[in-house]
């Protein structure tokens, strides 16, 4: 790895406004070069990541600082957490028994890594979910003590138990050169712990909403529900109240949204709000920026997709599990897979033989309020719990034929009726999975009151424009209805602009992921098997995080496809997909602050090569619930080297090198302002 730090040509240039110049515009009307196929292949077993069970996020991170990507997994319901050490060969190692202190019991969610503390190695923040929302789950901070972690989470004040944690976001929200962090937490039954920003001060954090004027759920002052949030904490151990403001904020992100490199703050609600950051407190931008009303939106990627040097919106939008139901294809005959039956439904068809019942009701935090297992009548027979053991059924049993009835202990009931062949499964509970299978096909399948999910929503790309953002109605795929949960960007031909890669799943069933390549003006066209990407079969389809992790210079993919509840969630496995590469160049920089906080979060970043000019945002890498390295990636296509990068770092210093030999990374580290 070069380290060019000292290397820097600097001025302390302070931007005066949006847009750049002239001669960069231009530069808009020059076709991306250096365009090849993009391949992928799957190193999951070989590579010691392969792992099946429930997940719930993930991060690339460095935890012992050798410069090369490491991986955390939330392996979810309860389920001990993965953190893969990079061996540098292309294998990866799980260390987490080994370097994470203490007993691990949390349902974690969303995580990242970032040197918090600035002591020259990365620390990780993980979300919990609060109980699943019944109950209290702390966060856990992970700080870093020599490649060993030790959860201090309660010390610096940023356990937030209460808070039904999703996504974590670190930025300088105050502007102090200190790593702030902004917890998106999903609202609880009986009240609510808000998504909520921690400014990092003395050895603890501390939430100041109403001193930024950050309200993602458009609340002005929670104060004003009767619900002063921030006075009602013992040892920040919140106290709920009945009729609190339910948000239900899932992810942010970081971008520069009105041109003036400065990345704004984005909040992923129904309607989406942005904020300028760039001063405390906070200015809200959302009016101008024309941002739709979009519903579903699972995931969401910031970045220069058609060379205008303005930042672009993509918008992955699915249908929620909570409150859709579907039926899962019959892969054999004789076998259904049903997901998200919910209340007042009937399920009803007709087999022949026996039938097997396996019945999956939502998993329960064990820090929830215990209470008993539903129950399953089968006909005349005594009711028994429901847990997911099969239950086989002979049509010519009498005891299964007469209907019984459903009541607040017996959730499901099951019976079957041999004149017209007919079994019937009745249910009174929110929602629950079934898997069905039969030694004779399966046929007349009818839902009474249960109706297949609506399906997917249709993805979004908006386009940066002179009057905000718009929805493009000329970027092939990218408009299409993928059932996408996840989705990351980034040049994974190196071939200057930024493609697409989106992990899709039903209820009942995984569907392949999808591979969207740019033509270079925010045009795509879908890649046959997503390049060799397309996934699993098994599971539903969960994450996507990106990062070089073998250092080749090509992005490659780690995906997981644990999402949802048993039986589906638990056969979902992890997944690594390798970038074979091609002839293009490129270029990787890792960024260190100095006067800004030492991950240069909030930096911006331009590189010219061959007459075309590319912007990245650092903004932590973080999507939905995960987080892809914050290494930048830049494709050169045919150009043996950059002709010029320059970074505006958060303070507002600007470097600038010049004539930068391409297949490297560089070290760049933060500059002293002028004098």
């Amino acid at each position: 790895m070069n380290t060019l730090g000292c290397q820097n040509r600097w001025t302390a240039w302070m931007p005066k406004g949006g847009g750049v110049t002239a001669c960069l515009m231009l530069l808009f009307f020059i076709p991306s070069i250096g365009s090849a196929d993009i391949r992928f292949e799957e190193v999951s077993k070989q590579s010691g990541v392969y792992h099946l069970h429930s997940t719930a996020a993930s991060a690339w991170g460095d935890v012992n600082g050798d410069g090369w990507p490491d991986l955390w997994v939330s392996n979810h319901w309860h389920q001990h957490p993965s953190l893969y050490l990079n061996q540098q060969d292309g294998t990866f190692l799980d260390i987490a028994a080994d370097v994470i202190v203490g007993d691990l019991p949390a349902d974690f969610h969303g995580a990242a890594w970032v040197d918090f503390d600035n002591d020259g190695d990365q620390d990780l923040f993980v979300t919990t979910g609060g109980g699943g929302g019944e109950a209290s789950c702390p966060n856990y901070l992970f700080v870093n003590q020599g490649g060993r972690l030790r959860d201090e989470a309660a010390r610096f004040d940023l356990d937030y138990p209460y808070g039904r944690g999703r996504t974590p976001l670190w930025f300088d929200a105050d502007r102090d050169g200190k790593l702030d962090v902004l917890l998106m937490n999903r609202f609880r039954p009986g009240g609510n712990a808000p998504s909520a920003i921690f400014l990092q001060g003395e050895n603890r954090f501390v939430p100041a909403n109403d001193r930024l004027k950050f309200y993602p759920s458009g609340q002005r002052s929670l104060k004003e529900k009767g619900m002063d949030l921030f006075t009602n904490m013992i040892n920040f151990r919140f106290k709920l109240r009945a009729g609190a403001i339910k948000p239900a904020e899932v992810f942010p992100l970081l971008g520069d949204l009105i041109g003036d490199r400065h990345l704004d703050l984005v909040s992923f609600v129904k309607p989406m709000r942005a904020y300028s950051v760039v001063d405390v407190p906070f200015e809200e931008i959302t009016a101008g920026l024309g941002l739709p009303n979009a519903s579903g939106v699972q995931d969401a990627v910031i970045e220069d997709f058609n060379g205008d040097h303005q930042m672009d919106i993509f918008l992955a939008r699915s249908s929620y599990f909570w409150g859709v139901n579907q039926v899962g294809p019959s892969t054999l005959k004789g076998m259904m897979r049903l997901g998200n039956v919910t209340d007042s439904q009937t399920i009803q068809f007709k087999s022949r033989g026996d039938v097997t019942f396996r019945l999956y009701t939502p998993w329960v935090d064990p820090s929830a309020p215990q209470q008993s297992l539903p129950q399953v009548a089968i006909g005349d027979r005594l009711p028994i719990p429901i847990d997911g053991t099969p239950v086989r059924l002979n049509q010519d049993d009498p005891s299964i034929h007469q209907a019984p009835r459903t009541t607040d202990r017996v959730g499901i009931a099951i019976s079957y009726d041999p004149d017209q062949h007919l079994w019937q499964l009745k249910s009174v509970l929110p929602y629950f999975n079934v898997v069905i299978s039969a030694t004779h096909p399966i046929e007349q399948l009818d839902r009474v009151g249960f109706n297949n999910s609506d399906g997917p929503r249709t993805d979004t790309l908006l386009i940066n424009g002179p009057k905000g953002f718009k929805i493009s109605e000329d970027s092939g795929n990218s408009g299409s209805k993928t059932a996408s949960w996840s989705v990351v960007a980034g040049d994974f031909d190196n071939d200057m602009d930024m493609d697409l890669y989106l992990v899709c799943a039903g209820l009942a069933q995984n569907l392949p992921n999808i591979l969207l390549k740019n033509d270079g003006s925010g045009n795509f066209t879908k890649v046959a098997d997503a390049g060799g990407a397309a996934g699993s079969e098994l599971g539903i389809g969960n994450q996507v995080v990106s990062a070089d992790y073998d250092r080749d210079g090509f992005l490659d993919l780690f995906v997981t496809n644990g999402a949802g509840n048993p039986p589906f969630s638990n056969e979902g496995p992890h997944q690594l997909f390798r970038n074979l590469g091609n002839e293009n160049h490129w270029l990787e920089i890792d960024l260190q602050g100095t006067a800004s906080n030492r991950d240069a979060i909030g930096a911006v970043i331009e590189l010219e090569a061959g007459g075309v000019t590319q912007i990245r945002n650092q903004g932590c890498g973080i999507h939905s619930f995960s987080q892809n390295h914050q290494r930048i990636h830049f494709g050169l296509g045919p150009n043996p080297q950059a002709n010029r990068i320059t970074i505006r770092w958060p303070s507002g210093v600007m470097s600038e090198l010049e004539a930068i030999s391409a297949d490297q990374i560089l070290h760049m580290t933060e500059p002293p302002p002028a004098q």
